[in-house]
């Protein structure tokens, strides 16, 4: 979303299963920001993440405290693929820069759910 010039994040879509990828805990998400190719085998396909797009409107979610929306996807029991459902709102707590697996620096990003939503 873009308020006079300023661009924030209103959702993300969080998944584990990377290896690499986005860690549940009870009412934290630490979710890979994006860019890079970072689950991509080819390493000349493979670059640093940049504070650019994604990455850049979490920051400024951050940044002015406005809430985004989590959605999770999870594994299906029958294995066949995922099912996606709505978390609720969370704040962006902090962000780094990791290395990766490949080598490679991503964007990490800590949010914290508000307290008092439905379960």
């Amino acid at each position: 979303m873009d308020v006079g010039g300023v661009k924030y994040a209103t959702c993300i879509v969080a998944s584990e299963g990377y290896g690499y990828n986005d860690k549940f805990e009870a009412g934290v998400v630490i979710y890979t920001g994006e860019g890079g190719n970072v689950i991509s085998k080819d390493e000349k396909r493979t670059e640093d993440q940049k504070m650019v797009k994604g990455n850049l409107a979490l920051a400024n979610s951050m940044r002015h405290k406005t809430e985004v929306r989590v959605v999770r996807g999870l594994e299906r029991s029958d294995g066949k693929g995922k099912r996606y459902v709505y978390d609720g709102l969370y704040l962006v707590d902090k962000y780094w820069l990791e290395k990766g697996v490949s080598g490679k620096s991503m964007y990490k990003f800590k949010l914290c759910k508000i307290p008092g939503q439905p379960r």
